[in-house]
């Protein structure tokens, strides 16, 4: 970026650029964000549903060793047909409901908690790579294109500011208070600008997850 020997026009359009560039990768964090929290809910299910199956496998094998400790061993099986089938029967059963309950437990808006309860490593894994996307973000948003005030927050979107830069290339600006200023004044006297404001801005969203986070991590045994 030129920092001396410009125009001003120049340097301020820049400026603008620069911001825009800030938000884009402030925009790709925050994709990155929401992979990360994606993966670890993939993961946690895929671990949910293993360890379901095989604690449904449980009682029905309990069922066979008594079952066939009662009647001492496969060997005699052919017996007592009826008792077989209702062993087995039975055996589906315990099956289903302990398999469908988890399934169904894996759902609901509990599963979170359990999940972090039972999973303690995955969700430490999760809390790191959530940590280093936060620490990311907060860089940028320490930049100083979005943290000094020379363009209101509510224009540091990639609409507004490419207005901003349409001012400076149709040369009705010269400064970027210049620049400002008009997009203020259409803002007041035209819908069309008015329609362009984001009913919350990128930098707002990043501040509320990053805040979300740190509150989420705070409040975990």
């Amino acid at each position: 970026m030129p920092v001396s020997g410009d125009a001003p026009e120049n340097v301020d359009r820049a400026y603008c650029v620069a911001a825009m560039d800030a938000l884009r990768r402030l925009e790709v964090n925050a994709f990155h964000r929401n992979e990360v929290a994606r993966e670890y809910d993939r993961v946690a299910h895929r671990r949910w549903i293993e360890g379901v199956s095989v604690v449904s496998l449980i009682l029905p094998a309990l069922l066979w060793v008594y079952f066939l400790a009662a009647r001492t061993g496969f060997a005699h099986l052919h017996q007592v047909p009826s008792e077989t089938a209702g062993a087995i029967a039975a055996s589906v059963f315990l099956f289903l409901v302990v398999f469908v309950a988890g399934l169904i437990l894996g759902s609901s808006q509990s599963f979170p908690r359990v999940r972090d309860r039972l999973m303690p490593r995955l969700r430490r894994r999760f809390e790191r790579a959530r940590g280093e996307v936060d620490a990311t973000a907060q860089a940028i948003l320490a930049e100083p294109v979005l943290s000094d005030g020379r363009i209101p927050e509510q224009f540091l979107s990639s609409r507004m500011l490419g207005v901003l830069l349409r001012f400076f290339d149709a040369g009705q600006a010269t400064f970027l208070e210049a620049a400002v200023y008009m997009l203020d004044s259409e803002l007041r006297n035209s819908d069309y600008y008015r329609n362009l404001v984001p009913a919350q801005t990128m930098i707002a969203r990043e501040r509320e997850a990053i805040a979300a986070d740190t509150a989420g991590q705070g409040s975990r045994p």
